[in-house]
């Protein structure tokens, strides 16, 4: 079978079997993402809005330069 081929994801769900929820159904792009926050950290806090204090996370990065 051709690489281009079975780098197409229905042609791999077809060969590989599969319900098509796995790996087989990712391509190469979908496979190299990452979150927006990967490699952040993260702290707990609370909503300031209103009363209740709904917990939230909030993830912060390093940067680099001046941010003026």
């Amino acid at each position: 079978m051709s690489n281009l081929l079975m780098k197409w994801p229905l042609t791999r769900q077809i060969f590989n079997g599969g319900d098509g929820t796995g790996a087989e159904t990712m391509s190469d792009v979908t496979r190299d993402l990452r979150r927006k926050h990967d490699g952040a950290q993260v702290a707990r806090s609370v909503c300031p809005y209103c009363g209740v204090g709904c917990g939230q996370l909030i993830f912060t990065q390093e940067r680099q330069g001046d941010l003026h």
